[in-house]
């Protein structure tokens, strides 16, 4: 987890020296309209359900298309975003049952096993030097 995290890191720095270049921005707008094209057909009930999510967030022109279409291009907001990307906001989270036995609280909605830790330091170190070399 450590190193995946320092790659990651790495890269986030990368990202906000150099912030989201239009083209990569353009084209991520192409594969998603690319991808909303040949979307396979979903069963009703799926898409009844999805569609009425969608409704909550989204005017109706946009409910089927909404999630998945890129409409408007904004490096500066992008580069916000990316700005968001720290330490302090990081997040990491292990499943799997091998680690039932470390969890000592239970999850309110599901009732599963789960345990909230602190970064390991050496990880925070390890990720810190990383953002900044990316940077």
């Amino acid at each position: 987890v450590e190193e995946i995290g320092k790659l990651l890191f790495t890269y986030i720095g990368m990202l906000q020296k150099v912030g989201a270049k239009e083209w990569i921005l353009e084209e991520m707008q192409r594969l998603h309209r690319i991808q909303f094209k040949f979307m396979p057909d979903r069963q009703p009930f799926s898409l009844a359900a999805s569609i009425a999510a969608n409704l909550q967030v989204h005017p109706p022109s946009e409910v089927l298309s909404g999630p998945i279409l890129i409409y408007d291009l904004d490096p500066k907001a992008s580069h916000d975003i990316v700005m968001r990307l720290t330490l302090d906001a990081v997040r990491v989270t292990h499943q799997a049952k091998v680690l039932e036995e470390r969890c000592t609280d239970r999850d309110t909605s599901y009732d599963s096993p789960m345990k909230f830790e602190e970064l390991p330091e050496a990880w925070r170190e390890s990720w810190g030097r990383a953002l900044n070399a990316g940077a």
